[in-house]
């Protein structure tokens, strides 16, 4: 993420964007946490494909993130000058 953040903003900005994707952490975890207990004990009395709540819990999560993952590279929307 920070060398994204390197094409994305100026120096002068880089600092504030810093400071929101670290500051985003705590955020993201609070949530994902909550999400994983309810996947977990929905799928511990609910099995799909023979998996336990944990077992899908991170299947779910893990196509998630993929595509995440798949979008921004995709994007590479770096501009033609970089950041200066």
């Amino acid at each position: 993420m920070l060398v994204y953040l390197t094409h994305w903003f100026t120096k002068r900005e880089r600092s504030k964007a810093n400071t929101l994707l670290i500051l985003g952490n705590p955020i993201t975890m609070m949530s994902v946490s909550v999400i994983s207990g309810f996947l977990i004990d929905y799928f511990d009395g609910h099995r799909v494909m023979g998996l336990r709540g944990g077992q899908m819990m991170f299947v779910l999560e893990d196509c998630r993130r993929s595509r995440g993952g798949g979008l921004v590279v995709m994007a590479d929307d770096r501009p033609e000058k970089p950041a200066g």
